[in-house]
Formats: structure tokens, C-alpha cells, sequence
């Protein structure tokens, strides 16, 4: 079962969940077949491995071919940036070389947020010709108008974080440090996010354990959506962000 949070009100937000017999679950392929939209969003822990399944899913839904295909652009970037926004318009502009339609499967960690304006530009007139499908982390990056442009689904996948988080919270400011260096040290933006977002799920579990005794924890919770919004601006250093995660996330449920 997911452990993010509720979605927003008054979005056609859908759970993908493999198999099941839910109504209110489907599979990507299933998604694919059924939607009319051209923009769609996949939320998943981890977007590498959520794109592998999304581009069978296009090959198969779509009748795409995955290989030395101009007509498909599978965009791989750690932080999407406005010069990254300008690359998928002028791609956008050519009409397909081969095929009846074009499609974009962008894979990212974090993304600028005049990237996305831009973004918002090319999806309120995207050519009839032309399907994206935005691969993210977390809901939480994104501005409030780009989401509202797209299809939005979750994605359930194995995280791609290496770093316990039930050790980071129990350990010193010191192991945390060490924990962390390695995101730190290689400025690691991607990295980063996927360790935020499984922190986030993991204090979201042990709060419906059993109320947390302190506000420490409730207070630090409601700051890591704005925590992951700095670190997906590029002014902002991983050694900036995570800093502040080591010194202020509290011990969940101390006496």
C-alpha cells in the first residue's frame, strides 16, 4: 500500500497498482490505452526505474518503436533545467519523421521552476502530433499550474535510496553527516530528492503508528515539501538542504 500523502482535491490523480482488481487502480498500459490526454505524469520513488516499465508500456500501447526511432525522445536528466525546456520545444516544432505521432518520455529528479513554465507554455499548445510523459519523484516539485495540465498517476517502485532512514533518525548529527557525504560531496541533486522523498514516506508510517508525543516531528514534516522545492532550485546546494535535514530532523517518538 502507498504511503504518500492525500492528493490534492479536484485532480484526476490515479494509483497505478500492477494486477489489480480495483477499480480504482490500473496499470500504465491500461492508463495509456484509455486516456485521450497528451500530457501525462508518472509519480514514482524511483523515475529510472519507472521509465523502463513506461517505454514498454509506450511500445505496447502505442505501437512505438523503442529503437532508433526519431519519432521517439527519451529524455534522461538529474535536474531539468529552462535550457532542457528549450531542447523539447524545438524537438516539439519538427514534425514526425516516420510516424503519425512523436513522443517524449522524460525522466527527472528535480526540476527548475522556469523550466516548468516553459513546460506550461509548449503543453497549453502542444501540436496534435506529439505525447509527453513526465517521469518525477514526487508530486511536490512540481508548481501548481504545471500539475494541473497533466494526467497524474502514482507509480509504485522500489526506491533507489541506499541510505537507511530509520538509521539516519535514530544516529548522531555526526553519522548522519557521514550517512550523506556522498550526495554532498558529488553534489548529488538526484540523489538527494530520492532520500527526501523516502524520508518523508517513512516518517508518514510511523506517525500512523501512534502520535508522536513532541512537535518537533510534526513541525519538521510540514517543512519537507518546501525542503524539496530547495533542492530542486539550482541556486540552492545539496550541502545547503541537506545540512539543514541532519541537524533538524528529530528522533521520531522520543521520551
Amino acid at each position: 500500500m502507498s504511503t504518500r500523502k492525500a492528493l490534492p482535491q479536484n485532480t484526476n490523480a490515479e494509483r497505478v497498482e500492477e494486477h489489480s482488481g480495483s477499480s480504482k487502480t490500473d496499470s500504465v498500459e491500461g492508463i495509456l490505452k484509455r486516456s485521450h490526454h497528451h500530457a501525462f505524469c508518472f509519480i514514482t520513488r524511483n523515475p529510472s526505474e519507472g521509465g523502463k516499465r513506461i517505454l514498454k508500456a509506450v511500445s505496447t500501447c502505442w505501437d512505438v518503436t523503442l529503437k532508433e526511432n526519431p519519432d521517439l525522445l527519451h529524455y534522461v536528466k538529474g535536474s531539468f533545467a529552462i535550457e532542457d525546456a528549450n531542447f523539447l520545444r524545438n524537438w516539439s516544432s519538427v514534425n514526425p519523421a516516420k510516424d503519425s505521432e512523436k513522443v517524449c518520455v522524460l525522466e527527472t529528479h528535480t526540476m527548475t521552476t522556469e523550466s516548468q513554465n516553459a513546460l506550461l507554455k509548449l503543453f497549453e499548445s502542444t501540436p496534435r502530433h506529439i505525447r509527453f510523459i513526465l517521469i518525477i519523484p514526487s508530486e511536490d516539485i512540481l508548481l501548481t499550474t504545471l500539475y494541473s495540465r497533466l494526467a497524474i498517476s502514482f507509480l509504485e517502485t522500489e526506491t533507489g535510496c541506499s541510505v537507511s532512514v530509520d538509521e539516519f533518525l535514530s544516529s548522531t548529527i555526526a553519522v548522519r553527516s557521514k550517512m550523506l557525504k556522498k550526495y554532498i560531496d558529488e553534489r548529488d541533486k538526484a540523489g538527494a530528492q530520492m532520500f527526501l522523498d523516502l524520508l518523508e514516506e517513512v516518517i508518514y508510517d510511523k506517525m500512523r503508528e501512534g502520535p508522536p508525543e513532541h512537535e518537533a516531528l510534526i513541525r519538521f514534516i510540514r517543512t519537507l515539501p518546501a525542503i524539496k522545492k530547495m533542492n530542486a532550485d539550482q541556486r540552492v546546494s545539496v550541502k545547503t538542504v541537506l545540512e539543514h535535514v541532519i541537524h533538524f530532523a528529530p528522533m521520531p517518538f522520543e521520551n
